[in-house]
């Protein structure tokens, strides 16, 4: 197991984390949910590690699942505007069908 870092949650309590956004690749994950508020979104969309980060896990043909308030982060990753299958919007999809979904690993019919 890493060791944690610790990272401070609006609320201020401690969260603890075993990867950065600029320290894990999002290849480690066989799927990625981007669940942010329009702030983090806005942060991490001029943030060149985030941008990658999303935008890889897109073109290795992860599945993703997102709120609202992501939507900048994506745009700014390049990711389509139209999701394809391999993306849920929450309030969209239950988490449950996201979860059964992944167990198919990959999104394969994403074009390259």
């Amino acid at each position: 197991m890493l060791p944690f870092t610790w990272c401070t949650h609006a609320d201020g309590s401690e969260i603890g984390v075993q990867e950065k956004i600029d320290g894990g690749p999002s290849a480690l994950f066989d799927a990625v949910a981007i669940l942010l508020d329009e702030d983090g979104a806005e942060k991490l969309s001029g943030m060149h590690e985030a941008r990658v980060w999303v935008a890889d896990a897109f073109a290795h043909k992860k599945f993703i699942l997102y709120n609202d308030g992501a939507r900048a982060l994506l745009k700014a990753a390049g990711l389509p505007e139209s999701p394809d299958g391999g993306m849920f919007a929450l309030g969209d999809t239950d988490c449950d069908r996201f979860v059964e979904t992944c167990g198919r690993l990959r999104f394969w019919e994403r074009d390259a």
